[in-house]
């Protein structure tokens, strides 16, 4: 018994001796200049996993559900400052592609260009602050000009016109300036509040355009 006993006591401390060395290697594994392997392997899957460019496609069409030819889309990337990325018009069928590089957030509106036939045909629309690390599909309904909408609608092109104001403040394109307050003075707003903000905006845009 006393040797059973004492085989025990030496067994009990071998085992614990050996899982002190185990797991101090396994710490050892883990651990790669003082980050844990879990956060490492994340990382190291993310790298592997996304893309180099990422594609960004859809359909631009009207209220009526007929696609928009030459709708200029064009993409931002938000930095410092927000600088533009890239640019492509819908074909005939409304459908457009453009490819970026991977990482967000992206900011994408949806345009007339003032050179076209169809410069004041169209209200802006922009999605903004887009997070994107894969291939993306983002179609887009725009108001016509002339066409009364509803009321989240006409918020949605008067806060399109805000941001494109606020860019053509930064690249200042006296053509689409007045092209822009012409389109946005077509829009009408049941709130007193709305309208006002309208006017301010069409103002901005055509002191841009005598400047």
């Amino acid at each position: 018994n006393r040797l059973a006993n004492g085989s025990g006591i030496q067994i009990n401390r071998l085992w614990r001796s050996a899982s002190a060395v185990c797991l101090r290697s396994l710490r050892q594994s883990l651990q790669f200049t003082g980050e844990y392997w879990p956060e490492r392997a994340r990382r190291a899957y993310n790298d592997k996993v996304m893309p180099e460019n990422i594609s960004i496609s859809g359909q631009v069409k009207g209220y009526d559900g007929k696609p928009i030819n030459m709708i200029r889309v064009t993409v931002y990337r938000e930095r410092d400052p927000a600088s533009e990325v890239q640019r492509e018009y819908t074909d005939e069928q409304g459908n457009y592609q453009i490819t970026v590089p991977a990482g967000g957030p992206l900011t994408l509106r949806f345009d007339t260009h003032y050179s076209l036939t169809n410069a004041r045909e169209w209200h802006p629309s922009v999605v903004a602050n887009v997070d994107v690390d894969r291939d993306l599909i983002l179609n887009r309904l725009l108001l016509k000009v002339g066409q009364d909408g509803p009321y989240l609608v006409t918020i949605d092109a008067l806060a399109a016109y805000q941001f494109c104001v606020t860019w053509n403040q930064a690249t200042p394109n006296r053509a689409y300036a007045e092209h822009a307050a012409a389109r946005l003075g077509m829009i009408k707003f049941s709130s007193a509040g709305l309208q006002e903000i309208s006017n301010k905006v069409a103002d901005l845009f055509r002191q841009q355009a005598q400047a």
